[in-house]
């Protein structure tokens, strides 16, 4: 593999010439069920093409049925998850990461399962990998921040599921870092406790549940928005054709089953094996787009608000605020009349305390 720089101009590919070897990149074939990871090699002082150098190869034994990465405008607002008990657990946000889904090819009287990979692109390393015994596909995957949703079909209950895990570094010196670093990152924002290479991975600690939905989905995604402070919404496209919002705080992986006061302190939600569906976070309402394929969003200029794009033989477009509209302020609620009322009292103030400080001035010099 030949890689040309774009623009194809010495300027480029002198920009290019510090980077360039730090460039790495990889191939996912779904026919030969293997995925494959390159890196550029420098090439000679305004090259107009660099060579690829091979790096590494996963060869799966099974079908890729699904796959997934972090996208370009995924931003994270926090790298740390504080809980109740004031402990925290640092995310794991390598943005080389990517999630594989397998399923092997059915077999008359073989109990089928999905397979779900956690790989790092950089090394070829699987980092976490865990199997769902009688499930199969269609599987539909979404990857953000630190963690990844995955929808499949449950052979054993005859009922869709959904799975959410999540990946926290359990590095002990990122788990308990020195005063020092931890003053001089709420200082003046010093990274150095949230650095990390993907050539000297960490140890990672994986947490995962699983829930039951009542709709099967053809296509997910999740809301973004400008700086990443909003709470983010699970985007499904149903087999009804219609797109539903459901809040991350129902695919957490720490839901307890008998919440303690830490674990209402720290805004957990209890355990329900089954999603729920709420109608009004329907956000197509009662329209249907037929043949759904696909949801796309992307941040709007104000950041309580996703614009959300589904597609399919109907195009729909609407945004979403999963944390509601906190950074503009509603006509209905803005109260035209009282402000009108305290200007109008503030004029009428100043007018008569000028006349009485005019008055008492008059007075003083009759003295």
């Amino acid at each position: 593999l030949r890689a040309p720089p774009s623009p194809a101009t010495p300027e480029a590919s002198h920009l290019l010439a510090d980077t360039i070897t730090s460039t790495y990149f990889y191939q996912l074939h779904m026919e030969t069920r293997n995925i494959s990871g390159y890196c550029l090699s420098a090439g000679k002082p305004g090259a107009t093409e660099y060579a690829s150098q091979h790096l590494w190869e996963i060869a799966f034994p099974e079908n890729i049925v699904a796959h997934a990465s972090r996208g370009e405008q995924d931003r994270v607002h926090t790298h740390t998850r504080i809980l109740g008990d004031r402990s925290t657990l640092y995310k794991y946000l390598n943005p080389n990461t990517m999630f594989v889904a397998t399923s092997p090819t059915p077999v008359p009287g073989a109990e089928p399962h999905v397979t779900a990979h956690v790989v790092d692109t950089v090394s070829g390393k699987v980092l976490y990998r865990v199997r769902h015994q009688g499930a199969t596909g269609p599987v539909q995957a979404v990857y953000s921040e630190n963690w990844v949703v995955y929808h499949y079909w449950n052979v054993h209950a005859h009922r869709n599921e959904v799975s959410v895990l999540e990946i926290f570094d359990d590095d002990a010196a990122r788990r308990a870092p020195s005063l020092v670093e931890a003053v001089a990152e709420a200082a003046i924002g010093s990274k150095s406790a949230r650095e990390m290479s993907s050539l000297s991975l960490p140890v990672v600690r994986v947490l995962g549940q699983s829930y039951f939905f009542s709709l099967g989905v053809k296509a997910m995604a999740v809301t973004s928005t400008h700086k990443g402070i909003t709470s983010k919404n699970v985007l499904l496209g149903t087999n009804t054709d219609q797109v539903l919002a459901l809040e991350k705080r129902f695919l957490d992986p720490r839901r307890p089953t008998k919440p303690t006061a830490m674990d209402r302190e720290e805004g957990l939600v209890p355990y329900n094996p089954n999603l729920p569906i709420i109608p009004h976070h329907i956000i197509t309402t009662n329209h249907q787009i037929s043949a759904l394929r696909g949801i796309v969003t992307t941040p709007s200029r104000l950041e309580s608000t996703s614009l959300v794009f589904a597609y399919g033989m109907d195009l729909f477009y609407t945004r979403v605020m999963p944390s509601r509209m906190y950074d503009t302020l509603d006509d209905h609620e803005f109260s035209y009349a009282l402000l009108v009322a305290t200007l109008v009292s503030l004029v009428v103030g100043t007018l008569v305390a000028s006349v009485m400080v005019r008055q008492k001035e008059l007075q003083a010099k009759w003295k």
